[in-house]
């Protein structure tokens, strides 16, 4: 009723007792209306937590695929590497080996060679004069 209307305010007991009522059903269908809207809330958090979790967990072994992947990839040039470099040591080591042999016979083959120089720069002079 508003302040303008002079008629008093119908204050009975079944009015009050009416009142009452209503104001109690009107709070439960609020309480049944807040427990759904929670209800639904709750649900919609669990389920936008599951979807994270698992985003997650498909992340994670997304990227650890992608270690893996990575540490394969690693290892096989570390292998090929280590290969070339062993292969590459022995190639040096035969080198080296083979050189040692034949040096007393290179060293002898140069002096000869080069006493045989001198030899013909003996002989070249002596028919000089």
């Amino acid at each position: 009723m508003t302040a303008n209307n002079s008629s008093p305010a119908d204050l009975s007991p079944s009015r009050a007792l009416g009142l009452l009522q209503t104001l109690a059903a009107t709070a439960a269908t609020a309480a049944a209306a807040e427990d759904a809207i929670l209800k639904e809330s709750r649900l919609r958090r669990l389920t936008l937590e599951r979807r994270h979790h698992e985003a997650l967990a498909a992340l994670e072994l997304q990227r650890s695929q992608a270690a893996a992947a990575l540490d394969a990839t690693w290892l096989q040039r570390w292998n090929h590497t280590r290969h070339l470099r062993e292969s590459r040591h022995l190639r040096i080591e035969k080198a080296e080996r083979h050189s040692l042999r034949d040096l007393p016979r290179r060293t002898e083959a140069a002096r000869a060679h080069w006493l045989g120089g001198l030899q013909r720069q003996r002989l070249s002079q002596e028919r000089a004069l």
